[in-house]
């Protein structure tokens, strides 16, 4: 839970004017914090984790892109970029699928849902 507030403190706190480093950092703390949620069960919030990670993956994709080097290094950072986006939404749609097993599940034994999806898929960079 920790962890979690310390995301969100540092989301809120880094503007579109973060650094590359700072950037991939909050990659890194959102995917892991959402995974970490998604193993104890908690979809809702690791989803949330995962839409923050993918929102940075294409900030920081934006800034390689404005860099428009032709640089190996620079093809190398878009690979890792575009691997770390696919990772996260795989996890995102684990994440969908355990939710809507809940869901399923739980009309099927006549509870009452109140499950609200706000899984945005985007396309591969």
């Amino acid at each position: 839970m920790i962890h979690y507030v310390a995301c969100k403190l540092l989301s809120m706190c880094e503007a579109s004017f973060a650094s590359e480093q700072g950037i991939q950092r909050l990659i890194m703390m959102n995917t892991r914090i959402g995974r970490e949620w998604l193993d104890v069960g908690n979809f809702l919030i690791a989803d949330e984790c995962f839409q923050a990670a993918v929102a940075s993956l294409e900030q920081l994709y934006i800034k390689l892109i404005q860099r428009s080097s032709p640089d190996a290094d620079l093809i190398m950072e878009k690979i890792t970029v575009e691997r770390d986006h696919f990772r996260v939404l795989s996890y995102q749609a684990e994440s969908v699928m355990l939710l809507m097993l809940i869901g399923i599940y739980g009309v099927a034994k006549g509870e009452k849902t109140d499950i609200q999806l706000n899984i945005i898929f985007t396309p591969c960079m």
